[in-house]
């Protein structure tokens, strides 16, 4: 049973977890937590605003923020953090999907609630390669430091991030895979709060290095 079939979907990451950067660096509406439904809701569009006026990002950060908003504007999307030329996901996750007559490869993604999944289709077998766009828009990283940015920017809250692995699906777990299991596909989707609620006033201010 492939990871990520009809049979077997991939569990997302709830947007509500804690998000250690954001608690550390802004005012928390709570006790040591950050709760964006505790905010009032412009109904507008705010994520750009929100990395614009964070000063705890680096150029990286605010360059890979912008590009995962205009990327992900119309839903969440599955990327391939591999930086391998020869790794094809169709061979190992999900499976075939139909659409009218025809099928499709694809990765089946539920909730924590339902096992109602929605279908996220593969190109030819393949999925958006993360590294390739990074290198088009100039940033040299690699695989290590780029990971690193995409969970710092989970971490703020800007993006929700589910590896697909066996530890996020709905299968029971075993003493023998519960172990940390490397991702090499992974499902980010924009994180509502960002959207809709102006945090640009709550950022702490970054303090400076002192000169020796």
């Amino acid at each position: 049973m492939a990871i990520g079939s009809l049979f077997d979907p991939i569990k997302l990451v709830s947007e509500s977890i804690p998000r250690e950067l954001l608690i550390k660096f802004a005012k928390n509406t709570g006790r040591d937590e950050f709760d964006f439904h505790a905010l009032p809701d412009f109904g507008c569009e705010c994520y750009l605003q929100n990395v614009l006026y964070n000063p705890h990002l680096t150029p990286y950060e605010v360059k890979l923020a912008v590009f995962f908003y205009e990327d992900l504007i119309d839903g969440g999307k599955i990327y391939t953090t591999s930086f391998s030329d020869v790794f094809m996901p169709a061979l190992r996750y999900g499976g075939l999907f139909q659409v009218g007559k025809d099928f499709y490869d694809g990765i089946a993604c539920g909730n924590l609630e339902s096992f109602n999944s929605d279908v996220i289709y593969s190109e030819d077998g393949y999925y958006p390669s993360l590294p390739k766009y990074t290198e088009l828009m100039g940033m040299k990283l690699t695989a290590q430091r780029l990971l690193n940015l995409v969970r710092r920017l989970h971490d703020f809250g800007y993006i929700t991030v589910t590896d697909i692995t066996i530890n996020n699906t709905y299968r029971k777990k075993s003493k023998n895979n519960e172990k940390a299991v490397r991702a090499r596909l992974r499902h980010i989707r924009l994180c509502k709060g960002m959207q809709n609620k102006d945090i640009t006033g709550r950022w702490l201010p970054k303090k400076s290095s002192k000169k020796l």
